[in-house]
């Protein structure tokens, strides 16, 4: 029992402390105490050897800042709030399981055959397109020949006009 309850306080003593850490890195990364984190502020920090060297902790990889931001910045507002960050480093913190790599491998599946089907259906649109044009073309009456008169014959009629 007390095995038990001495992990379970190491437990939250863990997450109290990362919680902690997590504020004291959101706070020095947003440089204008805006209460979020711009990208500019973002890279700017990543720069910081101590930074660099908590997220290496971690196990995140910081080279792309960029992607890492946009998959921190949930609500895609281009910040990042104190929520995200912490949710954002959460979900990225550790090792897929088996269960995450299968629901990826089934997402990657059905976005594979929903393009599949988007392609046939341009195709058969393409398809339809190119015969109603032909269509029209073919259905298209010929020019009509408009003959002009010339100015004598012009004036010959309008001046029988008159009599």
């Amino acid at each position: 029992q007390l095995d038990r309850e001495a992990v379970v306080q190491d437990e939250l003593d863990a997450k109290k402390t990362y919680f902690k850490a997590m504020e004291t890195l959101f706070e020095e990364m947003d440089e204008d105490d805006s209460g979020t984190i711009t990208l500019e502020e973002f890279e700017g920090r990543l720069d910081d050897e101590r930074v660099a060297a908590y997220f290496n902790s971690l196990k995140l990889d910081v080279s792309d800042a960029k992607m890492l931001f946009q998959l921190l910045d949930h609500d895609a507002s281009e910040e990042i709030s104190y929520a995200e960050f912490v949710m954002g480093f959460q979900r990225l913190q550790g090792e897929a399981s088996s269960l995450d790599a299968k629901i990826l491998g089934w997402e990657v599946k059905y976005v594979k055959q929903s393009l599949e089907h988007v392609v046939v259906q341009l195709d058969e649109m393409k398809e339809l397109q190119t015969k109603t044009m032909t269509a029209l073309e073919e259905a298209k009456p010929p020019p009509k020949k408009t003959q002009r008169m010339s100015r004598a014959s012009t004036y010959a009629a309008d001046s029988a006009d008159l009599t």
